[in-house]
């Protein structure tokens, strides 16, 4: 099961009479949405800003250790921008974009490049228009026409693309389509060891049927783990393992916000426990960022004690949390 929000440990430190000091807050970044398609980043150490990111679709990969690796801004200027991990922030324009804004963006590996720059990922951007585009380090390496209505979405490792109930895995190398759903209305929850969760019938493989509620869920990952934890704005959660199968589930607090989960995957912070609008968690573990109408809150992940109020961040949700 998933463990409570009051460990042993902490309950014993505190009848032993033993004071332990707080660690230091960790030095990253957050990218906060900020309204009109556009992000805030800001110093979790301090809740300085960093920089603003162009208004547009952003996706980012991050490197074994929770810094920001490869950055990306599919802009509403019709431009395609490289964010790099600096004080201050550093955003450069790299090419236009040869379609129509505004855009959907999804950062994925792509293992069966030959040629690449840097990191084996494709960043696939589709346009209002109908164009579904491949950039490779930025630079652009394909071009495909989909319906303007459909909707390009990132399930961690993998690009997937919904038309009017039916769902396609994108292959990020050339951009050929491969059916995963029919008849299916809500978007995949969840991608374990390459298998599209699905909470419909009708798959097919990747995609991979389980008996999970229909959505909106947020897909929950542990740090080196291969699995998932589904959570719901209900409080329900389901931990999918390889297979994929279902191995766990329980029910917690909930809320409308995103959720957080501990590094170890034994955790969730719901919102509504900690009256936020979204919530992440440090990359050691040791804090929760909780925002809210109030600004931005930070607390202790063990005793969710607050440590730090930055009543002038404001969002709707904490994107993403990086070191750099």
């Amino acid at each position: 099961m998933l463990r409570t929000l009051v460990p042993a440990a902490l309950l014993l430190a505190a009848c032993s009479g033993v004071q332990t000091a707080a660690p230091q807050r960790p030095s990253e970044l957050l990218f906060i949405s900020a309204g009109n398609h556009a992000l805030a980043v800001y110093e979790a150490t301090d809740g300085t800003l960093a920089g603003d990111l162009p208004a547009g679709a952003f996706d980012a990969t991050l490197t074994g250790g929770g810094d920001l690796d490869e950055a990306y801004v599919a802009a509403d200027d019709a431009n395609l921008y490289r964010v790099r991990a600096g004080r201050p922030l550093r955003v450069d324009r790299i090419d236009p974009i040869r379609g129509a804004p505004p855009y959907q963006a999804a950062l994925v590996p792509a293992p069966r490049l030959t040629n690449f720059v840097g990191g084996r990922t494709v960043l696939v951007v589709k346009g209002a228009d109908g164009s579904l585009f491949g950039f490779q380090a930025g630079r652009q390496i394909w071009r495909e026409g989909v319906p303007q209505e459909s909707q390009l979405l990132r399930v961690d490792a993998a690009a997937v693309l919904g038309y009017e109930g039916s769902w396609s895995l994108v292959a990020p190398e050339s951009g050929l389509l491969t059916p995963l759903a029919a008849d299916c209305p809500d978007a995949p929850l969840a991608d374990v060891r390459g298998s599209l969760v699905f909470a419909c019938s009708t798959t097919s493989p990747p995609g991979a049927s389980l008996a999970l509620p229909a959505g909106p869920a947020f897909d929950l990952r542990p740090v080196a783990r291969d699995q998932s934890v589904v959570a719901y704005p209900s409080g329900d959660w389901f931990r999918v393992d390889p297979g994929p199968r279902i191995s766990a589930q329980g029910h917690g607090a909930g809320g409308e916000g995103r959720p957080a989960l501990s590094p170890d995957g034994g955790t969730i912070y719901w919102p509504a426990s900690l009256s936020a609008r979204a919530l992440a968690v440090s990359r050691d573990g040791n804090y929760l960022y909780a925002l809210g109408a109030g600004g931005l809150r930070v607390l202790g992940a063990s005793d969710r004690k607050q440590v730090a109020n930055y009543r002038s961040v404001a969002g709707g949700e904490i994107v993403l949390v990086a070191g750099g």
